[in-house]
């Protein structure tokens, strides 16, 4: 749902779903629910509508509380109120109450991260504050009490979905044998991760959570990403794992052809929860959002801007009230060449072939150890890998050191040691630990069919050896990757990135002089994999060597 229609001092303008209508007038958004009572959801009394809506305040504050104003009686008719929403609300009185009306904000067309990804100008900073705003929004919920869980699961709601798709009229017959393949095979993947979701259940991870984390429902605002319009008529919904609610942002990214921003996004969520144990089940959760979308797009219909709000309205001074149909479901995407196209007349084509690709076997991981000295560029390194295996379809996320010892610290990522901390931070101990969490993060990830880039110095010997002999007991390929720049760049780096104070890195000068002393060279045996890169500052050219690294000495 958006409520960013451009409009003129003189207009107001009518959204039309199949639950809502919302009126965009000035600076404000009114949204009222429909009289309806379906299989899913019950707005047929006054009494409810007002429940609910009281409910989707208190949902949304969580998220967005400059959004959401309030929540006021309404006590004239549709009509009267579309012709003039200010003066129909100060007349009504909740003694009178026919209705009640949701106030929001209103804001810009293009806040929306749906807008900005049709468009193809959602930034990776954008993103990064998106991962941000739903790992804290995630880590503030209180974990669910298991006799609070819901009864009926993922799988019972994917069932639930492919019924009614089967039965639309309008879905084809090759579709048809394309969604009834497509249930089974989500079945087949819940049925058998049900004990580990039971385990993180028990285990705290299922919240009470959004419910509904698509690009429609993200917008851009004062700086930060919020969340709103979070599922407010079915509590068993918005129960979910923590990850599972994660995952429709993330599906919605690839269904919109953006691989490599929906990888960037899952990485800032993990950077900042540690949750890769929840990675396990992402292909068959963000699948099933891929499929709840196919069925939202196939069931509301395809109805223009001549679908209408019951009637047209004119206020005071002649204006328009003019009506849009908006069926939430977007515009939706498929590509063949990485090349965005639009699906005209059929959006829930696209998100069944966005499910379909999640549900396939995932492309075989590997691990990428990128090693080197303090600002040598090995967290740019990684992320541009990332990237460019996201771009061949291939999953692929970065594990810090930096952040995984200040994790295993507990302490925030940009936390600064003081004199007494340094020795503790920065003990031997403390090294030896975070290499094995970061081994314990790289095997749940591989696991879980997602290549590891690990960005550490890794200057011991016996340090590098752990990890390739833990992609040994995986399996999977091992590649090397050491970076290096001239120590006068590296400093000035360093120097910046300190100043800015948004990395969780501590190296400055005297910490690279002590890796320069204590850094064993690599040995003949370590030749295995191994590609060297040299970064000068230029990112164009380490773009350039990352990309010749992957297709020439690391392609597997």
């Amino acid at each position: 749902m958006a409520y960013s229609v451009p409009y003129t001092a003189h207009m107001t303008v009518c959204i039309e779903t199949h639950i809502s209508r919302v009126l965009l007038h000035g600076a404000c958004a009114y949204k009222l629910k429909k009289p309806l009572r379906l299989p899913f959801l019950d707005f047929s009394s006054t009494e409810r509508r007002r429940w609910f809506g009281l409910e989707e305040l208190r949902l949304n504050r969580r998220t967005a509380p400059e959004l959401y104003l309030g929540l006021r009686p309404l006590s004239t008719s549709w009509e009267v109120f579309a012709a003039d929403p200010e003066a129909a609300l100060h007349a009504s009185s909740v003694h009178t109450a026919l209705d009640w009306v949701l106030c929001m904000r209103r804001f810009a067309p293009d806040a929306l991260l749906a807008e900005q990804a049709r468009r193809g100008c959602l930034r990776p900073q954008t993103i990064d504050a998106l991962a941000a705003h739903v790992a804290a929004f995630h880590q503030s919920l209180a974990p669910l009490p298991l006799e609070a869980l819901p009864q009926r699961d993922t799988a019972h709601w994917a069932h639930e979905s492919v019924q009614a798709m089967l039965a639309h009229p309008a879905l084809a017959a090759p579709e048809r044998a394309a969604v009834q393949a497509l249930g089974a095979a989500l079945q087949t993947q819940l049925q058998a991760l049900h004990p580990w979701m039971q385990a993180r259940a028990a285990a705290g991870q299922v919240r009470e959570c959004h419910g509904d984390l698509h690009l429609g429902n993200l917008i851009e605002w004062e700086g930060g990403v919020r969340a709103f319009d979070a599922l407010e008529f079915e509590p068993d919904l918005r129960a979910l794992d923590v990850m599972h609610d994660a995952a429709f942002a993330f599906m919605d990214l690839l269904q919109y052809q953006l691989p490599a921003l929906a990888w960037r996004f899952l990485n800032g969520y993990l950077d900042a929860t540690g949750d890769f144990d929840g990675v396990r089940a992402l292909r068959p959760w963000a699948a099933y959002r891929a499929l709840v979308r196919a069925r939202v797009a196939l069931l509301s219909g395809y109805g223009g801007p001549g679908a209408a709000c019951g009637s047209a309205a004119t206020d005071d001074s002649g204006a328009c009230c003019e009506c849009i149909d908006q069926n939430d479901h977007g515009n939706c995407y498929t590509s063949s060449n990485n090349t965005a196209t639009a699906l005209i007349g059929a959006p829930h084509a696209s998100y069944l072939a966005c499910a379909q690709a999640l549900l396939a076997a995932p492309a075989p991981p590997g691990v990428w150890l990128i090693m080197g000295l303090s600002g040598s560029g090995k967290s740019t390194v990684a992320r541009l890998l990332r990237d460019a295996l996201a771009q061949q379809g291939r999953a692929a996320l970065c594990l810090r050191s930096d952040l995984e010892r200040k994790r295993l610290l507990g302490v925030a990522a940009t936390a600064r040691p003081s004199a007494a901390q340094q020795a503790q931070w920065y003990h031997p101990d403390t090294t030896q630990r975070t290499y094995a969490r970061l081994q314990q993060a790289a095997q749940q990830l591989l696991q879980a069919g997602c290549s590891v880039l690990i960005d550490a110095a890794c200057l011991r010997r016996h340090e590098r050896q752990a990890l390739r002999a833990l992609a040994a007991q995986q399996q999977v390929p091992f590649h090397l990757w050491h970076c290096s720049a001239n120590p006068e760049q590296a400093q000035r780096r360093m120097a910046a990135r300190q100043a800015d104070n948004h990395d969780p890195s501590d190296a400055d000068a005297a910490v690279l002089a002590l890796q320069q002393r204590f850094f064993e060279p690599l040995e003949a045996s370590e030749e295995a994999g191994l590609w060297r890169l040299h970064n000068d500052g230029d990112l164009v050219a380490l773009e350039a060597q990352v990309r010749t690294a992957l297709r020439e000495g690391n392609a597997s």
